[in-house]
């Protein structure tokens, strides 16, 4: 239920000010509460390892810099179709989180090829 207020709340000061980008944030932010809220109940019973860790910090990064990137190719495009508006920024934010991937080493740690850790 927090994630539901959080993303309602979110619509509510969001959407006006910034439109699709204010409720891609909304909905972001309700979906960060509540992996907060899952992995705090959960805790307990499966506390997660480091690689574990070490992903979900990554994937963090990588998406919030991706809403970044996102946001600003939308808002160089502004007075353009929409179309293009669309298929500019789903690339630019494909490409961006793929470089990403790359060079964090994300795509390694999600398929399962990551170096031991040196000891």
């Amino acid at each position: 239920m927090l994630a539901v207020a959080t993303n309602v709340a979110g619509d509510q000061l969001l959407v006006r000010p910034m439109g699709v980008v204010g409720l891609a944030l909304a909905t972001s932010l309700a979906g960060a509460v509540n992996v907060t809220v899952l992995a705090a109940g959960l805790r307990a019973e499966l506390l997660p390892s480091k690689d574990e860790m070490h992903k979900l910090a990554l994937t963090l990064l990588g998406s919030g810099t991706l809403l970044v990137v996102a946001a600003g190719a939308l808002r160089a495009l502004d007075g353009r179709p929409a179309w293009l508006r669309l298929a500019v920024t789903v690339t630019v934010g494909v490409a961006w989180y793929a470089l990403f991937s790359r060079v964090s080493g994300l795509h390694r740690l999600l398929l399962g090829r990551h170096e031991a850790p040196p000891e």
